[in-house]
């Protein structure tokens, strides 16, 4: 735990840590009785980072099961009665997310949890209007109230355990995936080493996919999605199904981090040649681009490092062609700031919230033209794939990357889409599976069809076709998500 916590909005004081689930967790208050919850990434001796967010608490007058049923995400009522006291609570926490351990990125999310805070507890004071509820700020509560609540061991342990955020989940390590309902009224399930190359196809996929992920995400395997997945931090609020599906879940938010290009993911250079440069710029494969593999070819880390090696060129013949090299680098660089002058660093994709979970990784390339959209999802399946190759081997799985455009899969013949198909098909010996999803089994390369471990064809509604490549296919109906759609 942190001995000091000297951060804005304090000062901050201890107020109850302890080990949660195999994880170290600490709560820390300030005088505004707002809440501080940090739970810790420790690798050995080292502390890496924390899973860091603010709780705003405030007391209930009225009748508050109608409210809390109109509450929006992040929000939690809790009902406390005793032979002495009856009374009630509502916490409003901001959305967790990881955080390095530096001074500098703790002072930076301290401040933006702070805002977010101040907003939904906003909206949470309009919404009692429309119910004739009193909402008190925990500060200028009665004391005697304030007092039950941070007083009560179990009180705060509660805004973790939560079904809208990673939380401090306790769900076992199945290594099966809860499909859905077979046709005779059993429980469909496959084993999670079958999706090393998963082909998921049909008129809508959304389904199929949703419950793949998250299946994978409860046995500890993260995943990457390239777009989509828009309300998956949050639960499931239609759960009328779940007792035809066998659910024994109730519904969950999915732990998430979402990546911006040029902030977060990058198309590194280092893993490009002319031929990649090419293909993903849209530059074509003249002599300029033949100036810029050669320079490629020295490992440069971002575009001003290739400019300064084009320009000391030397050749009267090269002048032009360095003058034109050197124009695509500036005009890419203004188009997509920061994407080609970085590293993706591969922990900050997998690295899974808690001891038992995974976690998300929502890459967003929406807006990228196709070419730069095929270059991030390269230079992510490139980086993790060496990666794993250092680190793992066999059939177990790390990792689900889930590809839903049949530009990067399909049967494309340049050297970006040679390379693609190549790490679709070898990733899974390493730990990395493959789900590529698409409307027409037509539109997959024959190679990754022929090579699937799982295919599920999607139907009409929720029905669906399950073939692991060692048994025979059978029909099922997908179960309902358990986060939301």
């Amino acid at each position: 735990m942190l001995k000091t916590l000297n951060l804005p909005h304090g000062p901050w004081k201890t107020l109850l840590s302890g080990v949660w689930s195999g994880r170290e967790i600490s709560y820390h208050e300030n005088p505004d009785r707002e809440l501080l919850v940090m739970i810790y990434d420790r690798r050995g001796e080292s502390l890496r980072g924390m899973v860091f967010f603010m709780v705003k608490f405030f007391s209930l007058e009225g009748k508050v099961g109608s409210f809390a049923d109109k509450l929006g995400e992040n929000t939690i009522v809790i009902q406390k009665k005793t032979p002495t006291f009856k009374g009630a609570f509502l916490a409003v926490t901001t959305t967790p997310e990881y955080v390095k351990f530096s001074p500098r990125a703790l002072l930076g999310s301290a401040e933006k949890h702070f805002a977010e805070l101040e907003t939904k507890s906003t909206e949470a004071r309009k919404a009692s209007e429309d119910f004739e509820l009193k909402l008190i700020d925990a500060r200028y509560a009665q004391l005697e109230k304030t007092n039950e609540l941070f007083g009560e061991p179990l009180a705060l342990p509660s805004v973790v355990v939560r079904k809208e955020g990673p939380g401090l989940i306790s769900t076992e390590l199945t290594g099966r995936v809860h499909l859905g309902m077979t046709l005779d009224g059993k429980k469909a399930e496959e084993a999670v080493k079958s999706m090393l190359l998963t082909v998921v196809y049909g008129p809508e996929t959304t389904l199929a996919l949703r419950v793949l992920m998250e299946g994978c995400v409860l046995n500890g395997v993260s995943g990457v999605v390239f777009d989509g997945f828009e309300k998956v931090e949050a639960p499931n609020p239609n759960t009328e199904e779940y007792g035809k599906y066998g659910m024994e879940i109730d519904p969950l938010g999915m732990p998430v981090r979402k990546f911006r290009p040029g902030t977060d993911f990058f198309i590194e250079l280092a893993l490009l040649d002319k031929g990649l440069f090419g293909d993903i710029t849209g530059t074509g494969h003249g002599k300029e681009i033949e100036l810029i593999g050669d320079c490629l070819a020295k490992k440069p880390t971002s575009l001003d490092q290739l400019i300064e090696q084009l320009v000391v060129i030397k050749g009267e013949e090269n002048k032009y062609f360095v003058a034109r090299a050197v124009r695509i680098c500036r005009l890419l660089d203004l188009a997509y700031p920061g994407l080609f002058s970085g590293k993706l660093e591969p922990k900050e994709i997998v690295a899974p919230w808690l001891k038992k979970m995974g976690r998300l990784a929502i890459v967003r390339t929406n807006g990228l033209k196709p070419g730069i959209r095929k270059g991030v999802i390269y230079c992510t399946l490139k980086t993790l794939y060496e990666n794993y190759r250092k680190e793992f081997s066999g059939n177990s799985i790390k990792l689900l990357a889930i590809v839903k455009d049949k530009e990067v899969f399909g049967k494309g013949s340049t050297d970006l889409d040679k390379k693609i198909n190549s790490l679709l098909k070898m990733s899974g010996e390493y730990g990395i599976g493959i789900c590529v999803a698409a409307k027409n089994e037509l539109d997959v390369d024959p190679e990754i069809m022929q090579n699937a471990t799982l295919k599920i064809q999607t139907m009409e509604a929720n029905s669906a076709s399950v073939k692991e490549h060692t048994k025979k296919a059978y029909r099922i109906r997908l179960r309902p998500p358990l986060s939301a759609m």
